[in-house]
């Protein structure tokens, strides 16, 4: 890669001492590491990432540095953990930065590296002015999830196949010219391939992936431009040739610079799709009729940091077990008002500390599993049609946390929502029903929050735990099922309160020898009888409170 001539070329690692102590030097090898691939990737052996604040004369001195370089080609790679928003020099580093950024007419410079998870990045209301100013800065920057690979061993090829691709993100970042700031007032500067002749241009970077508000614009040409902040970068993909810039859209995803956004006209594209830097690729015309239909493995995986997918349908017809329609690796994918069904494992699976936002999508009629959350992944899941799965609508296992509102979950061949292998979650305010096996089954020491679910007319039992299965349910409404509201068995231990549990058959409860658990102030009306308790078992439940009738 080229890299431009220019007194200093190097990068500022930010990052609190006593989380390197906590992690025994693992945050100073990985500057190291990123250090010499940078290095590798530019071709300039002279690259520094400098790693304490002697090495530079930080302190006072900081920000009068960073102001006086206004040659010199800097990152800032900020080591995002909870330590790091209450640490005053770190803040200070991050501010200092932006306003760098700023004079450069810029917005790739920091490259945050999220290392463990903080509720300042999660929330944006938590913390204190200071710490949500420096919070709202990073969460606008494009940031390498860290989080699954914090317990992947150095030696690893994942590990190091991350650190790789961070590296090529600095020395692209390191390559963009600094273009001169534009006069007040003056319409945004593309690159010539986009402008229109006797228009300056600048060469190019990555925008913010998604900007609604911003005026799009469409272009043409080889992309290899960038926009101005407030300005979309706009490509058309459509199959009839001559109708738009390109006719397939992998090929949009590979000429498309980082912040565009890809408008994909009706038709049935026979693709298979790895979205590997921020895009926003969006149907545009009715769902039904803008069909992505993977035949191999894995129809769309999602392997950067934020993006978009919006108003497609999306098929997996791959006979094999293992694939998944959408695969979202890592990062915030919004995916959103889509249409899913799946051959494969999984018609959306989420994985790796990736934490989507999936809304008003349907996901129906799989093979196997509507949405698997499995080994940490997280998300945030409203709105959605999730009917006439083979298996589970949604399995959640493997320490994975996600957050489901107000689906609608029905018509499964099996449980609705199973929660197993230490899963969590949070679910609330969805209605489930008409499938095959219970409403909610949890297992294997999983144990989620339910709160205000609609849970009726089940094939099954409302709500099944055993084997170690555990959660709290509070505010449910269980009704209508064919077997019982709630059924407990086998080393299952859950907490329910104030539910409402009527019209279930043959019981209200059951709990079975070996099962336990604590119920207090529920409500059991009109079902065959309220409870059904093993005298085995009768010693290892809790009741206060409930009313029988």
């Amino acid at each position: 890669m080229e890299m431009t001539q220019q007194q200093h070329i190097g990068g500022f690692w930010s990052y609190v001492h006593h989380d390197d102590e906590h992690e025994s030097g693992r945050i100073a090898r990985l500057r190291e590491r990123l250090e010499r691939s940078i290095r590798f990737f530019s071709g300039n052996r002279e690259f520094r990432i400098f790693l304490d604040r002697k090495d530079i004369g930080w302190g006072q001195k900081w920000a009068e540095r960073l102001a006086s370089s206004i040659n010199d080609a800097l990152l800032l790679f900020p080591m995002i953990t909870p330590s790091y928003f209450a640490s005053a020099p770190c803040r200070e580093e991050a501010l200092a930065f932006r306003d760098r950024q700023t004079s450069l007419n810029r917005d790739d410079l920091i490259l945050p590296i999220y290392y463990l998870t903080a509720a300042h990045l999660e929330n944006a209301e938590h913390g204190t002015p200071d710490e949500v100013e420096v919070a709202t800065l990073l969460r606008a920057h494009q940031y390498e999830d860290w989080r699954a690979l914090r317990d992947t061993p150095e030696s690893d090829p994942v590990y190091a196949k991350a650190i790789e691709r961070l590296a090529q993100k600095a020395v692209e970042a390191l390559n963009r010219a600094s273009p001169p700031r534009a006069e007040a007032g003056a319409p945004p500067v593309l690159s010539p391939k986009f402008a229109s002749p006797g228009k300056a241009g600048r060469s190019g970077g990555d925008a913010p992936a998604s900007a609604e508000s911003a005026q799009a614009m469409e272009t043409v040409g080889d992309p290899e431009g960038r926009a101005e902040p407030g300005l979309i970068i706009t490509f058309k993909v459509n199959p009839m040739p001559g109708r738009a810039q390109f006719t397939t859209i992998s090929e949009a995803i590979t000429r498309a610079p980082g912040g565009a956004r890809i408008l994909i006209a009706a038709g049935h594209y026979r693709e298979n799709l790895v979205i590997d830097k921020p895009l926003e690729l969006i149907g545009d015309g009715p769902c039904e009729d803008i069909i992505v239909e993977g035949e191999g493995p894995d129809t769309i995986v999602f392997d950067t940091n934020i993006g978009v997918v919006r108003n497609l349908t999306i098929r997996l017809t791959q006979k094999k077990a293992e694939d998944y329609c959408v695969w979202v690796q890592q990062g915030r994918l919004e995916l959103e008002d889509c249409d899913l069904s799946s051959t494969g494992l999984a018609s959306l699976a989420v994985m790796n500390n990736a934490d989507p936002r999936v809304r008003r999508n349907r996901i129906h009629h799989g093979s196997q599993v509507g949405i698997l959350v499995h080994n940490n992944g997280r998300g945030t899941y409203e709105e959605n049609e999730i009917y006439g799965n083979a298996f589970a609508g949604i399995e959640v296992q493997s320490g994975a946390d996600p957050i489901l509102r107000r689906n609608r979950i029905y018509d499964g061949k099996a449980s609705a929502i199973l929660v197993n292998s230490q899963g969590r979650g949070m679910y609330e305010d969805n209605e489930i029903f008409g499938n095959t096996y219970s409403g909610i089954e949890v297992r294997t020491e999983a144990e989620p929050i339910v709160r205000r679910n609609r849970i009726h007319d089940g094939m099954q039992s409302g709500i099944y735990i055993h084997d170690l299965g555990r959660g709290t349910f509070e505010d449910n409404q269980i009704n209508g099922n064919r077997m019982s509201g709630i059924f407990v068995a086998s080393a299952g231990n859950p907490t329910f309160r104030r539910n409402a549990i009527f019209a279930n058959s043959p019981s209200g409860i059951r709990i079975k020898e070996g099962g336990s658990g604590i119920f207090e102030d529920n409500e059991l009306s009109d079902n065959g009888e309220a409870w059904d308790i093993d005298p085995l078992a009768e010693a290892q439940v809790k009741r206060s409170g409930n009313r029988e009738t």
